[in-house]
């Protein structure tokens, strides 16, 4: 191919971040060449020259036409904006840096550092060699300069200082404190001592920007992301790897519904991954005709070509649309309202309820037909709750932890596995909990409640905790563990030395605190739990 180099630039949305990820992914159509000299021997460039060019791209003639703003390395591929103002330092140190990392890699193979090319990513754990700039005259690398950390024991005085910078810092900006355990802080944390290490003493205005400049370094990083996501969905998307899920929930409290797309894959390392595209106000019936129009007529997050899975059948109609769309650009609004006027509308719809002549296989009964003993047990637990609720109001939690006990948690009618945690955390400080009632003159809170029925009702109700907890994953696929978790439930329901059994097995840590206890409470069965257990196993078969 032909080497062009065009005299005036052109224009074009590419950064630096985003032509490095080019020369590394479509090395086909992007490249680098060499600087051609001015004067006829080329030892007039500067020695960093001999490791930098202009990156460039293959037009339709098969000719490479420069990027014009840029120079990148020929190892790396890290790229520079570079013009008549911009000085020549940092491309000096880049050169010294990519050539002794190279140099290390090469004698030592067992010793390798490698080398991430993508550095879309980064976490406060990854080694970032781009950070490691030395000065050209040290030869020899430190441990630190690579991103290696020591750990060491800080004074009281540092320590101390550091909780109450912390302390002032939630309470006078009203920062929540889960914030301190936010890793994008810590790595932001990590990165200043690494900049300290490297410098020393330095103010720290010359490190953080101002909140106008993060705005606008945003979308340069966004444009970045999606170019290299963009490449990892091309190979799924050829192959009909990937499936593709939208999600309808609504706001109940401001009444407003949504439609989000998922998409799901395992990658040829076995590695799952799951990438949400997009989530949007959505007005409408839940239809797929509907949702092909909200996604043709809103901005695509991707454009990516896939006109290779058009062919794929294991999609519904309204899949396929709506991911062929996301090679198609906003829509004027003259367009979307030409489509408005051609859609026909619908005959309503009337929705018949279906009747089924068969009897229900268990009959609801009254709470008057509830058998005494198991009434007892649901007593037990609405009474939890009440006592949960006060001890929550009272701030007797702060009592609890002073006696040695553990706070309490108030269990949430959304979340049914709350149920679970609420009595447990009452179980592990029963006996603390009834002296601090029976203090306060709150007798009646603790009346009803039995510690050896709390047992009884928390060994009834783990192998569900245990099932719910393994099949709520969150994006991750888990309908394939239903039938072996359903299975489960109907061997441990079968009989009560089934359910003791699976307690010994899967008891974990906290049965075995106080097993003697444990054992004596358990070893028979209520008769109020029997009822339920039944109908539990009644159910599930």
């Amino acid at each position: 191919m032909e080497l062009v180099d065009i005299s005036s630039p052109r224009k074009d949305s590419l950064n630096s971040e985003k032509i490095k990820l080019l020369l590394q992914t479509e090395s086909t159509k992007y490249t680098v060449i060499k600087k051609k000299s001015s004067t006829a021997s080329s030892s007039s460039l500067p020695s960093w020259w001999s490791s930098f060019g202009y990156p460039a791209k293959s037009d339709e003639n098969a000719k490479y036409q420069r990027i014009f703003g840029y120079v990148s390395c020929f190892k790396c591929y890290q790229t520079f904006i570079y013009s008549a103002k911009s000085g020549t330092t940092r491309l000096r140190e880049h050169q010294n840096k990519c050539a002794r990392i190279i140099s290390l890699s090469s004698s030592s193979s067992s010793s390798s550092i490698n080398i991430d090319q993508s550095n879309i990513s980064s976490s406060s754990s990854s080694i970032l060699i781009d950070h490691s700039i030395d000065t050209a005259s040290s030869i020899q690398s430190t441990l630190p300069q690579h991103g290696f950390r020591t750990s060491l024991k800080l004074s009281e005085t540092d320590t101390n200082n550091m909780k109450t910078l912390c302390a002032q810092w939630v309470c006078m900006d009203l920062r929540p404190f889960s914030m301190l355990d936010d890793s994008g802080f810590r790595a932001v944390a990590q990165e200043l001592i690494r900049i300290g290490h490297k410098y020393g003493m330095i103010d720290v205005n010359e490190i953080l920007r101002s909140r106008h400049t993060i705005a606008r370094s945003i979308n340069d990083i966004a444009a970045t992301y999606r170019e290299h996501m963009k490449q990892k969905l091309i190979e799924p998307l050829k192959y009909r790897a990937i499936t593709i899920c939208p999600d309808f929930w609504t706001d109940t409290y401001k009444n407003i519904s949504y439609l989000g797309l998922n998409l799901t894959n395992v990658d040829a390392h076995y590695q799952f991954f799951s990438i949400d595209l997009f989530c949007r106000p959505f007005m409408g019936v839940k239809s797929g005709d509907l949702i092909v129009k909200k996604k043709k007529t809103t901005d695509p997050i991707l454009t990516i070509d896939i006109s290779i899975s058009s062919n794929n059948n294991t999609l519904p109609q309204a899949h396929k649309d709506a991911v062929s769309s996301f090679n198609d650009g906003l829509s004027s609004e003259e367009e979307s309202g030409d489509d408005e006027e051609d859609v026909l509308p619908s005959l309503p719809m009337v929705r018949k309820r279906k009747t089924n002549d068969k009897e229900p296989l268990l009959s609801k009964k009254p709470v008057e037909d509830i058998p005494r003993a198991a009434k007892t047990i649901l007593l037990t637990i609405k009474q939890c709750k009440k006592m949960v609720k006060f001890i929550k109001q009272s701030g007797s939690n702060k009592d609890i932890e002073n006696l040695g006990g553990t706070t309490v948690h108030q269990a949430i009618d959304i979340r049914w596995i709350s149920i679970i945690d609420s009595l447990q955390s009452i179980l592990k400080s029963f006996k603390i909990i009834k002296k601090i009632l029976i203090y306060k003159q709150q007798h009646k809170l603790i009346m009803n409640i039995d510690e050896k029925t709390i047992k009884q009702i928390l060994l009834l109700l783990k192998p569900f905790r245990d099932v719910i907890k393994l099949i709520q994953t969150g994006n991750s696929p888990s309908l394939y563990m239903v039938l072996l978790c359903f299975q489960t439930l109907k061997d441990v329901m079968s009989s009560y030395q089934s359910l003791l059994d699976y307690d010994k097995v899967h008891g974990g840590d906290e049965s075995k605190e106080d097993v003697d206890e444990t054992d004596e409470d358990i070893l028979d069965e209520l008769e109020g739990k029997d009822t339920k257990r039944n109908s539990m196993s009644r159910r599930l078969f």
